[in-house]
């Protein structure tokens, strides 16, 4: 088809093509360029006779650029090489958005009236993330030459390929073909999307991200529709066959023209035909044509008619054609032969190609057309040659069996010597033909090769059905013998509860057997007994032995034992413990010997032990009470011991500093120890900084020196298993030097103060303690109530003298009193600011109302400003000096009494602040 797409587009280069119709689209395999494209959206610019037909962007690519974006086969829609030449456009005839692209062209104007045939071929790009069934020609003569718009246009096109379905390929091209009368003299065709629906084009989950259709076309068509058609009568083929196809052509071709008949695939398509047939000819008639050889199973192939001068295709195509091929289809025969007499002889057919029917024949007149017949009851008259025909589409395969009947060897008979109790040995006999071999098989999954087998140590389950069969010559033959096998009781576990103690009940146990067993016990001492369980009460030693149990149930037996012991009770043992005994001492416990016998101890606070003398750490008070032991011979327990354990708290000493622990340097000190918990006289070791120093009670000293530790060591003979020493609290001494007090003030601000500015003075001290007493003085004079490190105050007055005195409450002051320095007042009058000049403002303080003078100036303006105690400004001016003079009466209006800011500043950055208060 591809040659043909040739040379119908050089046709379209022509007025008329010799014997053939004109295309009437110029360039309509986009050929032919005013300039090689380089970009997208170059349609108009660069394709010859194309226009894009609205504002959206078609794209149009040529093998003439070797790159990438906008060449042929590669390009930024994907890989596609052309459907005729080397030449395409790409639009988007759907999107999920608003835009839709459109190409035009002029085309020869239509003749009204007549039949046209309009084809394109299409093919979906890689890109493409939507595939789509919207593609459409419209025809105009008299619309506009282009659309100022990117969106749908709402008009119908003559010719809609919407019948094709959703066009997914993006390998094959895909041709589009209509017809249409012509209705007027067009001259322009409009190709692009015109349906608005969104169910015209499907998603492709691959390419989710990209929501629009995107399609290449090429090998646009239009010319008078034509009536080259075909025929054939034949439909169902086999390969190799030859059958005839008819053709008709409506006008002769040229001279040199052949007609080749082509076969598609068996889905019919015609993506690569097989030619099977021609004819050299320029007119009608009859071409024979040979299936190929190699031609595969199927129902779906097609034929056409192509002529080679002037290019052409059969309008019509052929209805679908069944085709065989005998070398291409598995039919396989068989059958179950040999088998012995008495069977059902099978036959089985099978074919890859459905649908294929059967014909069998055979000997004594066998015919059927199943696929999978068979024959009741074989004998050796059913031996012989079967014959079956498969027949598909337009083939025959045949095949042949043989069947061979063997005769069935004589009957065995089977015997055994039950019935048996389980664990006994079963014996199977049979007898029959010495020249045979024998197989048997039963329950359990029981099987033997031997002629009379055994079986040792028999089980239940080894009853039921034992089948032996004789083989002759892969014939057989069979017996059947029933075995009964009679099962045990259920296995017992004899038991008793021993060991145990004189004078306690003992007890044999078995577990239970099957119903309806009987049980009997046999014991030391001739002792018997018929029940399952058993007991014999005030055991004595002569009960020591073994207890045998049988049980029985039908006459089968099973049997176990179980050894008793009976041991005497040992004697309880005596305890002691170690006495005298301090809190956090050990416990030393002991209990007397009992040969052979294990211990086990008792006591308060969850106290248990298993040795016979067990020790007890870290005893508390807690810990005292009864303490009890038991010793156990042969898991007889013997009557407890007890014994009351007491202990005392251990002694401990304290000592006291008398006058304290924080002296000054050569003050006499006297340290006292104080026993408890101790009798008799305790022992006493005095120690500084680990140095012994004295003995008894107590210890006087005058020497110390600050950071000595004191401490006593008290040794008490009477409370504890053994002298029992404890070590007093430590007395750290502080030893404090005699210092003499300091202090010295400062004041903030220190510049000289305005009237009623405050100002704070601050007093830091030495040697003073951490909480000295202070008295502000003004002039000597104290001042009432200024007692802290700090005093602050706005009423001074100019050359007063402030100092402040403090009593230090140091431990060992000497003195106790100190003074400060003395810091002299001073206060000032006229502000005089350099680049401003004298100012003065009064009446201060005032009601709100008030004047500002100032003298001197160098600037030609002052911005002033008032503000209050929240930083608000409450009073704003500009004020023009005159010969270097201000005089500015100033009102604030209902102004809240308290301190204000007066703020100046001149044009040449110059500031200057005034406090003032109003009453």
């Amino acid at each position: 088809m591809k040659h043909l797409y040739f040379i119908l587009a050089v046709c379209i280069l022509l007025p008329f093509c010799v014997q053939g119709q004109q295309n009437h689209v110029p360039n309509g395999s986009f050929e032919y360029y005013i300039t090689c494209p380089t970009s997208s959206s170059q349609v108009t610019s660069h394709c010859q006779y194309w226009r894009a037909y609205t504002n959206s962007t078609p794209d149009y690519m040529h093998g003439c650029n070797t790159g990438n974006f906008v060449g042929v086969p590669n390009n930024s829609g994907g890989y596609q090489p052309a459907a005729q030449g080397i030449g395409y456009i790409g639009f988007a005839p759907h999107a999920n958005v608003a835009h839709f692209e459109y190409i035009a062209t002029p085309i020869t104007p239509l003749q009204p009236g007549v039949v046209y045939e309009v084809s394109i071929s299409v093919n979906r790009a890689d890109v493409s993330g939507c595939a789509s069934d919207n593609i459409g020609v419209f025809f105009y003569d008299s619309a506009a030459y282009t659309l100022n718009t990117t969106s749908f246009l709402t008009i119908s096109p003559q010719v809609h390929y919407g019948s094709y379905g959703i066009i997914y390929d993006t390998v094959n091209w895909v041709r589009l073909t209509a017809t249409f009368q012509a209705d007027s003299a067009y001259d322009n065709i409009v190709i692009g999307g015109f349906n608005n629906a969104q169910s015209t084009y499907n998603i492709d989950t691959t390419k989710s991200t990209n929501f629009y259709s995107y399609y290449y076309i090429d090998s646009v068509v239009i010319k008078i529709k034509d009536s080259f058609t075909l025929s054939t009568s034949d439909s169902i083929l086999c390969a190799l066959d030859t059958f005839h196809v008819s053709y008709h052509a409506p006008a002769h071709f040229s001279s040199n023209n052949v007609f080749t008949v082509q076969l598609s695939d068996k889905t019919g398509s015609f993506s690569s035909p097989v030619n099977i047939g021609s004819r050299a000819s320029d007119t009608s008639g009859t071409i024979t044509c040979t299936v190929p050889s190699n031609v595969s199973n199927g129902t779906g192939y097609k034929l056409r008619v192509v002529a080679s001068n002037q290019a052409d295709t059969t309008e019509n195509i052929s209805p679908n054609l069944r085709i065989g091929n005998p070398d291409s289809t598995v039919i396989t025969a068989t059958g179950n032969t040999p088998l012995c007499a008495g069977n059902v002889i099978q036959f089985q057919t099978s074919s890859s190609i459905s649908p294929t029917t059967y014909q069998w024949t055979g000997p004594n007149g066998f015919n059927s057309t199943l696929a999978n017949p068979y024959i009741n009851g074989a004998a050796p008259v059913h031996n012989g040659n079967y014959y079956v025909t498969a027949h598909f589409y337009g083939c025959n395969v045949k095949d042949t069996i043989t069947v061979v009947v063997k005769p069935l060897p004589v009957k065995p008979d089977a015997n055994s010597n039950t019935p048996l109790c389980a664990g006994a040995g079963l014996q199977l006999t049979a007898t029959g033909s010495s020249n045979a071999t024998y197989s048997w098989t039963g329950p359990n999954s029981f099987s033997s090769a031997s002629q009379n087998p055994a079986i040792s140590n028999t089980t239940t389950a080894m009853s039921g059905d034992y089948i032996v069969t004789i083989d002759s010559n892969g014939c057989l033959n069979k017996d059947t013998v029933t075995v009964l096998i009679k099962p045990l009781p259920t296995p017992v576990t004899a038991s008793s509860n021993t060991p145990v103690c004189a004078g306690d009940t003992l007890k044999v146990f078995s577990t239970a057997s099957s119903t309806g067993a009987t049980y009997t016990w046999i014991g030391p001492g001739s002792y018997s007994a018929n029940t399952q369980n058993s007991s014999r009460a005030n055991a004595a030693s002569n009960m020591t032995g073994w207890y045998k149990i049988t049980v029985t149930l039908n006459g089968c037996t099973t049997l176990d034992s179980t050894y008793a012991t009976v041991t005497a009770i040992p004697s309880a043992p005596s305890i002691t413990f170690n006495n005298p005994l301090c809190t956090g001492e050990t416990l030393h416990l002991q209990a007397s010997s009992v040969s052979g016998a294990t211990y086990s101890w008792t006591g308060p606070g969850s106290f248990t032990a298993a040795v016979q003398n067990p020790d007890r750490n870290a005893m508390q008070f807690g810990d005292t009470g009864t303490y009890k032991a038991t010793a156990t011979v042969n898991g007889c327990v013997s009557p407890e011991g007890s014994i009351t354990v007491h202990i005392n708290p251990v002694p401990f000493v304290v000592i006291l500093a008398n006058p304290a622990d924080s002296i000054c340097q050569g003050d006499p000190v006297v340290f006292t120890a104080l026993p408890n918990n101790y009798g008799g006289t305790p022992n006493y070791q005095w120690k500084v900084n680990a140095q012994s120093k004295g003995t008894g009670s107590t210890f006087n000293t005058s020497t110390l020196n600050n950071g000595d530790v004191i401490l006593c060591e008290m040794t008490e003979h009477t409370k504890c298993s053994a002298p029992y020493k404890d070590e007093s609290n430590d007395i750290t001494m502080t030893v404090l030097p005699w210092l003499a007090p300091s202090v010295t003030i400062s004041a903030n601000p220190t510049h000289p103060l305005d009237e009623y500015e405050y100002v704070t003075f601050t007093a830091v001290t030495t040697n003073a303690g951490n909480n000295p007493q202070y008295q502000w003085k003004r002039n000597g004079k104290d001042v009432l109530g200024a007692k802290s490190y700090k005093w602050s105050a706005n009423t001074l007055s100019d050359n007063d003298s402030i100092s402040v005195e403090i009593i230090s409450d140091y431990k060992c002051p000497q003195p106790t009193n100190a003074v400060s320095n003395y810091v002299r007042v001073k206060m000032t009058g006229v502000k005089d600011i350099a680049g401003i000049g004298n100012v003065v403002l009064y009446p201060n303080p005032n009601n709100g109302k008030f004047v500002i003078e100032i003298n001197g100036l160098t600037s030609r303006s002052i911005d002033i400003e008032v503000v209050n105690t929240l930083g608000q400004v409450v009073y704003m001016d500009n004020v023009q000096a005159v010969n270097g003079t201000i005089h500015q009466e100033a009102d604030l209006h209902n102004a809240v009494p308290g301190v204000y800011l007066l703020r100046l500043k001149d044009d040449n950055g110059y500031m200057t602040t005034i406090r003032f208060r109003v009453e």
